[in-house]
Order: structure tokens, then sequence, then C-alpha cells
């Protein structure tokens, strides 16, 4: 049988009949996109969800059905899921029908298949055993390297004398061993105590190997994150500057020798002002826009004045209502008067009232210093 997982989607791609009480005969073949690289991976398998079989999938993703998840016709479930450290993957339930098989009911074999725990311990064992003898062919052949250039170098430096000391060693040692057989004992004990010591730091350390194995997976796929995110960061960053890029001149201004260019400085609104007789010329007005300002002259010659003026605060000037007086002129409610004690209907400018007169009149007048005096020639 064979399927295939694409990220948490598994489908099953070739199978065949199958039929129930097989035993270590069906096999599963399940190819893995790039969502599951460095996971340890373990298929599912059951017919009934009470009794749950767990297989550790082998380097070439395929393993054995056990033959428990085979022992009746009917539907077998088939899942699969994959761990390191924290980081989990599951995938959906597959379903294949299984035939009844010719071995018949209540016939099937008495020894269980190994657990999921076993396979660990298994798969543990072989790993220690490997690391161990791994590292301890390694440190023989590190002492016995180091031995040989120690005695090649010596040899060279005064091959007479080290061979007179090397006789005379081992006559002392021969003899001492010869006198000394039990401290000998004694010290073959020590060693071989000192190799269980470091039996036990190397199955210390094969631990940790794995660990660090788990711990470095674990950075590399920090780091290809790491990777996408700054690819990612990138892009934004290019497309903003390429969005910047296109409103120059458009949306933002440009200089040109130190200044903006007309073509691109908006037009701007003028306001004018239109001097009218009646305040029936408001609607018959051409050529005003929005908030120019009308001014109603009375009087002729020396004697005229802004009587009122109106300002227009929308769009269309033939509407009345759109034209809105500004204020009350001074002219409509104040008299000629020779002094400031008699305009007593002025205009106020800053809390001061403002009266007009002559020459003549300004120089005869009573001058009182809350009042404005506008004075004009006769």
């Amino acid at each position: 049988m064979e399927i295939k997982v694409i990220g948490q989607y598994l489908n099953i791609t070739k199978k065949n009949l199958y039929a129930s009480d097989s035993q270590e005969y069906l096999t599963v073949k399940f190819t893995f996109n790039d969502d599951w690289e460095g996971l340890v991976k373990t298929a599912v398998f059951y017919q009934n969800v009470e009794s749950v079989y767990h297989v550790i999938l082998d380097s070439e993703g395929s393993c054995t059905i056990p033959y428990e998840a085979l022992t009746e016709s009917g539907l077998l479930y088939i899942g699969v899921f994959g761990v390191s450290g924290t980081k989990r993957i599951t995938t959906n339930i597959a379903v294949v029908d299984i035939s009844q098989g010719s071995y018949g009911n209540g016939l099937t074999p008495d020894e269980p298949s190994e657990d999921i725990y076993a396979q660990i311990i298994s798969i543990m064992e072989e790993q220690s055993v490997s690391a161990q003898a791994t590292l301890t062919a390694q440190g023989v052949v590190e002492g016995i390297q180091e031995d040989m250039e120690d005695l090649y170098e010596d040899y060279n430096t005064n091959a007479t004398n080290k061979t007179a000391t090397f006789n005379e060693n081992v006559t002392a040692k021969t003899t001492e061993f010869n006198d000394n057989a039990t401290e000998k004992t004694n010290i073959v004990d020590a060693i071989k105590d000192y190799v269980l010591g470091i039996q036990e730091e190397i199955n210390v350390t094969a631990g940790e190997v794995s660990e660090n194995a788990s711990n470095a997976q674990t950075s590399e796929n920090n780091a290809k994150e790491s990777e996408t995110n700054a690819g990612e960061s990138k892009d934004i960053a290019s497309q903003a500057l390429a969005d910047l890029l296109a409103m120059l001149g458009t949306d933002i201004a440009t200089l040109v020798a130190g200044k903006v260019p007309l073509s691109q400085i908006p037009a701007v609104a003028i306001h004018e002002i239109i001097q009218i007789t009646n305040e029936s010329e408001l609607i018959t007005l051409t050529n005003v826009q929005k908030y120019d300002i009308a001014v109603l002259i009375t009087g002729t010659g020396d004697d005229k004045i802004i009587s009122v003026s109106y300002q227009l605060l929308a769009d269309d000037n033939t509407v009345r209502s759109n034209w809105v007086e500004v204020g009350t002129g001074y002219a409509t409610q104040s008299g000629h008067s020779a002094t400031s004690g008699t305009a007593e209907n002025s205009n106020m400018i800053n809390g001061h009232r403002l009266v007009t007169m002559t020459e003549t009149q300004y120089a005869s007048a009573v001058k009182e210093t809350d009042t404005l005096y506008a004075v004009y020639p006769e």
C-alpha cells in the first residue's frame, strides 16, 4: 500500500485487496512533503477506537501493519503523526476495506506485536550502542596516535638514553610486578572501575548528543522561518519604494533647482470684491465664485459709502439665500456729528466708537480717549 502525505492531508495512492489475519506481510509506504522534514513519524492503525496500534516509520517511511489491526474483516483506519520537540503534525484518517481471510476466526497468533514504547527503546538502544562504539573507537585511535607521536619524538631526540632507560624500567617493573602481584591486581580492578565510569559517561554523552541534534534541528527551522520573514519584509519595502517613486511628480511634489515646478502647484482661488448699487443685483452677477464679497455702495461723489457687505457662501449666486450679510455698515447707524458725544449710534471697533468728520470739525471737536476719529479733507 502506498500513501502520500501533503501537510495534514493523507491520501491512499496505491492499494490492493487485503485479507484479515495476515501477519508480518502487509506493508505501507508513506511519502511526505517538506513540512514533515526532521519529524519522527508514527503510523496509526485500528479497526476499533478502543484498540489503536502505533508503529514508528523507518528511514524510508515504511512499516508493517500490526496483525492485531487485521484480526477482523471490515474497515481499517489509517493515519500518521510526526513529532519534533513540542512541534506535532497530524493527518486525516484514511479507510481501506479488509476482506475475511482464510486463516479463520479465533486462530490468530498469541505473541503480540511490539508496542510503541518497545520500538522507541529498541531505537534508543541501537543509537546508544552505536554512539558508544564510535566514541570508544575514536578515543582508542587518538590515544594510540598520541603515544606513537611521543615515542617517535623521544626516540629521535635521544635513542641511546631512551633504550637504556627502557631496559632499566622493564627490569624494575618486572621485579616490582613479581614482588607485588596483589598490588597489580588492585591496579587492574581500578582500571576496570575507571573504564566502567567512562562507559557511563559515554552513555550520558550519547543522550546529550541526541538532545543537541534535536536542538540543532529546532534552530535550523527557526532560521528558515526568520529567512522567510526577512524575504517578506524585503518585498514589502521594495513595493513601498516603488509606490513612492511612482507618486513623485503627481501625488508628491518634486524640486527642480530647489523649487517646486509651477506644473505641480495646484490652482489658487482668488476671491474678489464686487461693487453693487442695489441688493437685487446679487443674483444677476456673473463671473463670481464661492466666498466672493459684494459691497453695496450708497451716495454719490465724495459721499459714497459702503452701507452693507454680502458674502457668497455657496456655489450658486443666483439664489438670494446664498448671499449672507457680513455686518452692519457704519453709515446706516450713525450720523455725521460735529462732536463724538452726539454720535451715539456710531459703530464700535474693539470697544471704541468710530466717528468721521472734516478737518475743521475735528479741530473744534471735544475729543474723547475711547473714540476713534476718521478725518478727511474738506
